[in-house]
């Protein structure tokens, strides 16, 4: 998860904050965050990603989009197939950032898409379904230019006040109010809708007010 304090800064009263993020909650959607714990990440290491990416100061971000997408796609097919009886396209629209280049994207998940067809994945508990997902069809847009992406910008806001503890606007109910719209298997939201890392995350050293949220949305840490 990409995040600022943006939403709270353009929207300063909380009612409102928490008003927002109800309405998004009531909305015909399905949110998925990946949050990673930067100061557990700093000194992490995976040569066999960053050779596979092929572009090492883009590789973390890369494998988080990964991951991300390990989880929408899987959940975008199982709907695709249960309404019309098969996996539909997905058109994956990136809010345009500084600091990264998404040219390296789409060489990463096309690079990702020839290893899962060849049966040549590093990780394997789990997918991009590439039935869904397909490495031409991403866009790059200003957020302010599309609902879509100001949307995201809410629910990444509300979890990075959620998750950052000490701070002025921390907050846990802006992203709990979003729970009836998180992605979820079954009941499970964690590792669905909800994915920490890094994976042992039970040995992360955090506050009791940082692991409140995820406890919310049912990790056992």
């Amino acid at each position: 998860m990409y995040s600022t304090a943006r939403f709270a800064l353009q929207v300063p009263n909380e009612p409102r904050r928490l008003a927002v993020c109800t309405a998004v909650a009531s909305a015909e959607l399905r949110n998925f965050v990946v949050i990673s714990n930067k100061k557990n990440m700093r000194k992490y290491k995976n040569p066999a990603a960053e050779a596979f990416s092929m572009h090492p100061k883009d590789y973390f971000y890369n494998y988080c989009i990964r991951v991300l997408l390990e989880r929408v796609s899987e959940w975008c097919a199982h709907r695709a197939v249960k309404e019309t009886g098969r996996p539909q396209p997905v058109k994956l629209i990136f809010s345009k950032r500084g600091g990264h280049s998404y040219r390296h994207v789409y060489t990463y998940l096309s690079l990702l898409k020839k290893q899962t067809e060849e049966s040549r994945l590093f990780q394997t508990a789990r997918a991009v379904d590439f039935r869904v997902v397909d490495p031409a069809n991403v866009e790059v847009i200003a957020h302010q230019i599309n609902a879509g992406c100001q949307v995201a910008d809410v629910v990444a806001s509300a979890f990075f006040q959620a998750a950052n503890a000490g701070t002025r606007h921390w907050t846990t109910r802006h992203a709990e109010a979003l729970r009836p719209r998180m992605a979820s298997r079954g009941s499970i939201f964690a590792n669905a809708g909800v994915t920490l890392l890094p994976w042992k995350n039970w040995t992360l050293n955090l506050s009791e007010d940082q692991k409140s949220i995820f406890r919310f949305y049912g990790y056992q840490i």
